[in-house]
């Protein structure tokens, strides 16, 4: 028979047993609501037209947008135009040099087309696909100037460039009309603006189309901009993993507008990376296609 001082010992300690156990439960039980929170959102973040040709905003340069980018980590990919690299724009070998420092530097060089422009309009709208030309490329020229672009950049850069993305208007049409002959050239991951998110059928990817929020930025449309890139950010993740946005070269140097577009780029990612319910993470293609696709 128990004395008063062993039932009171007794009844201590199970108390302090049970106290325990609802801490467990309660630790575990905010671990999984953070976990719910704390759903990985996979960012993709894309400059197109490097280096853009037609354009006074000087110094010719995307080292600032880049440096914004790596004080978060992020991957940029830098679709670059192949034809400049035989242009004014690659003086004594410095876009070469650029790419392949960028490239290092962890960032992927994507191909977009290879002069963006249609020869036969003069059209930077178009480029091999100009639904206003009758007699134009034919598919074995496409295949070989493509090819010939291809070429250019992987002796830049010293790699293998994966991923295709069409100039202009052409790049609604690839997958859709012509995906055997860029798969063919060479290209893993082609792109698509019929999907959503990036996807993959085997060892063929498939990369969403994305839109520019910075495009012309200005004072008056900062806020408006910013917003809208927010809320895109926000849809895209309640119902998937995956949200990107597209630059262009000409607005995201320094010189452009007093540097409005670094600004506005560093306040999204501010936003992006102290967002409460999603833990974003930065990746470019080659990254996905090898990391983040299962």
């Amino acid at each position: 028979m128990y004395s008063g001082e062993s039932n009171r010992k007794w009844l201590a300690g199970s108390a302090l047993i049970v106290g325990i156990a609802m801490a467990m439960a309660l630790t575990g039980l905010m671990i999984a609501a953070g976990e719910a929170l704390s759903k990985e959102i996979t960012v993709f973040i894309r400059v197109d037209d490097v280096f853009m040709l037609e354009s006074d905003i000087q110094p010719q340069e995307i080292d600032s947008f880049l440096a914004v980018a790596e004080r978060y980590g992020a991957r940029v990919m830098l679709a670059a135009i192949p034809n400049r690299l035989t242009q004014v724009t690659n003086r004594d070998g410095e876009m070469a040099r650029q790419l392949r420092a960028f490239h290092a530097r962890g960032h992927q060089v994507l191909q977009h087309g290879f002069d963006h422009r249609c020869p036969f309009t003069q059209s930077t709208s178009w480029e091999f696909h100009n639904p206003d030309v009758d007699d134009g490329y034919t598919p074995e020229q496409i295949a070989a100037r493509v090819a010939g672009g291809k070429r250019l950049l992987e002796e830049a850069i010293g790699a293998e460039v994966t991923t295709y993305v069409g100039a202009g208007y052409d790049n609604g049409l690839v997958v859709r009309d012509h995906e055997d002959l860029y798969r063919g050239v060479g290209f893993r991951v082609l792109t698509d603006q019929n999907v959503t998110e990036m996807y993959r059928d085997g060892d063929k990817g498939y990369f969403f189309g994305l839109r520019d929020y910075a495009w012309a930025l200005t004072s008056d449309n900062y806020e408006e901009q910013l917003v809208m890139a927010q809320q895109s950010f926000e849809k895209a993740a309640a119902s998937g993993r995956q949200w990107g946005i597209m630059f262009h070269d000409h607005f995201t140097r320094a010189a452009y507008n007093e540097g409005i577009t670094l600004r506005w780029f560093g306040e999204l990612l501010d936003w992006l990376t102290d967002h409460p319910d999603y833990q974003v993470i930065f990746r470019s293609i080659d990254e996905w296609m090898e990391y983040g696709s299962d």
